[in-house]
């Protein structure tokens, strides 16, 4: 999964003290790479520039990369020779001398009240297989718990299963018989619900297989949970989900699901939370992908200007811990790491991975993959101040920052508050997608209709209970036209969130409206020109201009 930066590109980051690189005298070239060479001491490999002349520099060979990435026919050697040359470029100035997933190895002060909240108590662990699942079982065993329940697909591994507190159940989320005949058996106090579908690119080939797990399982262990008395239900979640409305497949499930838990609290019933991770790199796809790419000699990439944001299954494990203290009955709380930490270039991170493993590969652009977001709105994020207070990429502009506890920020976490859901709209919405999916099989173009009409739904009603006045201060962080000249987009690559945004802002604004929330009139008839293109708000934006009067706004009646 990439956590995309909206609040800056970063095309280089360095990594590690500033070295030159050492060329020995006497070197050999080592016949297992064309873009290696080995030195004449023995197992000391280093990456040095080809002979073939060109003197360019590292824009000029990551250009040439990408226009050898477009090729009909990929020339396998030729990239490899231009990322030797790369690699050989950076390391001259300093760079690449450390692994840059370093960045990642953090961890979180543990609250002193995770042990009240496991200590003679049954936990439950869904995906308690997985990579972070099973860190967290073994984690939650040194607390003393009376049981950890592990649901899972898959068999647990045998430190784990073999531990007299641990249970296992293989179960599918899906099936709520099954599900609602392991909360009887145990009656689980905590529930932590990790299973999921968690791979992007997959989640557009296996449609219902993503929508019924990361959504209707969810609903599953989130209505069992009140309906057995659970005390605490934390669900984990992704940073795609920040996103008003993701376009792909798994962003869109993801978002759903936290609509879910965000519409389940009541005042008698469990506390539930939303932990939202970063690209963990303990169980990366990414780099399961990196490594093979290195092994066949070529790695893909999708733009040499990504970053994401990544930790390690420590620090997840860490956030996963200290929420529990930290959710409250009668409204669900969103989390995440306070220090997100620095981000990873994808590149760097490919070069230096390349480098370290002597595997002489290329890279090459791709761009965008199936699964993964093209464009990110960047009003996404609450730029009210950013000279003072930077937003958090993890917590979207919606959503309130819980401030006035000292004890969330003490154990490295961001907490906030979602926008309330409506369960009676979600139950409507979830209840016609769950008749779409599973009824009469349809193809997927139809399977990702009514997935989009879901999320649609979701994101009007969401947007209709936020202030016209911020919508506007959204609407100008996001899509204004000079936002989007620096940030080389326009407004259609924004399209499905200002859909859902501008049905529920045009009707309620006025001119005044506007200028209060920072729009200058020449600036908003833009907007309005460039959003005009957009068939589905065509109609509705000739109707705000004739009833605020046209010649009004182009005479500059707002600034």
């Amino acid at each position: 999964m990439l956590a995309y930066i909206w609040l800056l590109i970063i095309s280089n980051v360095d990594g590690g003290p500033q070295m030159s690189l050492n060329v020995p005298e006497q070197m050999e070239h080592d016949s297992s790479s064309k873009s290696g060479i080995r030195s004449a001491k023995e197992g000391e490999y280093i990456i040095a520039p080809s002979l073939d002349p060109g003197g360019l520099d590292e824009i000029g060979l990551i250009r040439a990369i990408a226009d050898h990435s477009s090729d009909s026919v990929r020339s396998k050697a030729r990239l490899q020779a231009l990322t030797a040359e790369l690699i050989c470029k950076k390391q001259r100035r300093g760079a690449l001398q450390s692994d840059p997933s370093v960045e990642a190895h953090r961890q979180l002060p543990l609250s002193a009240s995770i042990a009240n909240r496991v200590r003679d108590r049954t936990i439950l662990v869904t995906g308690g297989a997985g990579c972070i699942g099973r860190i967290l079982v073994q984690r939650l065993l040194q607390y003393g718990p009376r049981r950890v329940i592990v649901i899972s697909r898959s068999p647990v591994t045998r430190d784990a299963s073999v531990h007299r507190l641990v249970r296992e159940a293989h179960v599918d989320i899906r099936d709520r018989d099954s599900l609602a005949a392991v909360f009887a058996r145990y009656r689980p106090d905590v529930v932590y619900h990790l299973a999921a579908q968690r791979l992007p690119s997959l989640g557009e080939i296996q449609i219902i297989d993503t929508i019924s797990t990361n959504v209707f399982g969810t609903r599953n262990i989130v209505d069992l949970s009140r309906e057995f008395g659970v005390l605490q239900c934390l669900v984990v979640s992704t940073a795609k989900a920040v996103n008003y409305f993701p376009s792909q497949v798994y962003n869109q499930t993801k978002k759903l699901e936290e609509w879910v838990v965000l519409a389940a609290p009541v005042h008698n019933g469990p506390a539930y939370g939303v932990i939202r991770l970063t690209h963990v790199l303990d169980n990366s796809w990414l780099l399961y992908k990196m490594r093979e790419g290195m092994a066949k000699g070529l790695v893909a990439l999708q733009a040499p200007d990504v970053s994401f944001y990544a930790q390690r299954v420590e620090e997840a494990t860490d956030l996963l811990l200290n929420a529990l203290p930290l959710v409250e009955v009668g409204r669900a709380r969103i989390f995440s790491a306070a220090d997100l930490g620095w981000p990873i270039n994808l590149l760097d991170l490919a070069l230096y991975r390349i480098y370290e493993s002597r595997s002489g590969a290329g890279v090459y652009f791709t761009g965008a993959q199936p699964g993964y977001e093209d464009h990110i709105f960047r009003g996404v994020v609450d730029w009210t101040a950013p000279t003072r207070s930077l937003p958090h990429v993890l917590h979207n502009a919606v959503e309130r920052r819980i401030e006035d506890s000292h004890h969330i920020s003490a154990v490295g976490v961001v907490a906030s508050y979602a926008p309330p859901c409506d369960a009676d709209i979600l139950g409507a919405v979830l209840d016609e997608l769950q008749g779409e999916v599973m009824g009469i099989p349809i193809g997927p173009i139809r399977l990702r209709a009514s997935l989009y009409r879901a999320v649609f739904r979701l994101t009007l009603h969401m947007f209709s209970e936020i202030s016209p006045e911020y919508l506007l201060k959204i609407a100008r962080w996001g899509a204004s036209p000079a936002i989007l000249g620096l940030t080389g987009t326009v407004v259609t690559h924004h399209r499905d969130t200002l859909i859902p945004l501008l049905q529920s802002l045009l009707p309620k604004i006025t001119l005044e409206l506007c200028l209060r929330s920072g729009w200058h009139g020449h600036e908003w008839e833009a907007f309005l020109d460039a959003v005009s293109e957009i068939p589905e708000l065509k109609e509705l934006v000739t109707e705000w201009r004739s009833s605020v009067g046209h010649r009004a706004i182009s005479m500059g009646a707002i600034g």
